[in-house]
């Protein structure tokens, strides 16, 4: 196991290696370029949101390429599924409460063009903000 893997367990034995928690549902991070210039990422927040009951989801973050993807996106949407979320709780009382989908949006870096490469900084491991770097290549316009 890598050194964030191990940071990631959990006392019982279940942790970062299965990929599962104690409940046996899925451990999950979104990352999301969400508000950016394609609106799929609304869509896929809110299947997020209507499937919460099927993962352990630990946290959801901003982190766009391009565009001005930012937590008040996640914050916003997750605010038009507290409008139904009682409905939807009585239908299916597993859901994830708003409050605790919010408590779980961070802002992540914001990608920064240098020359052709844009570089995204940071992840997310064992609570902690690590920093890293990866290069991609960028569209032209």
């Amino acid at each position: 196991l890598s050194s964030c893997q191990r940071s990631m367990g959990t006392k019982d034995g279940v942790g970062a290696a299965s990929g599962t928690s104690s409940t046996g549902r899925q451990r999950i991070v979104v990352s999301t370029d969400i508000g950016g210039t394609d609106p799929d990422d609304n869509q896929s927040m809110v299947h997020l949101m209507m499937y919460s009951d099927k993962f352990d989801i630990e946290g959801i973050i901003s982190s766009p390429s391009f565009g001005e993807g930012s937590k008040e996106e996640l914050l916003r949407m997750v605010g038009l599924y507290e409008q139904d979320y009682p409905a939807l709780a009585r239908h299916n009382g597993h859901l994830v409460a708003p409050d605790s989908l919010r408590k779980l949006c961070k802002q992540g870096r914001h990608a920064v063009r240098v020359g052709r490469a844009t570089v995204r900084c940071g992840f997310w491991c064992g609570g902690h903000w690590r920093m890293s770097r990866r290069h991609s290549t960028t569209l032209r316009t």
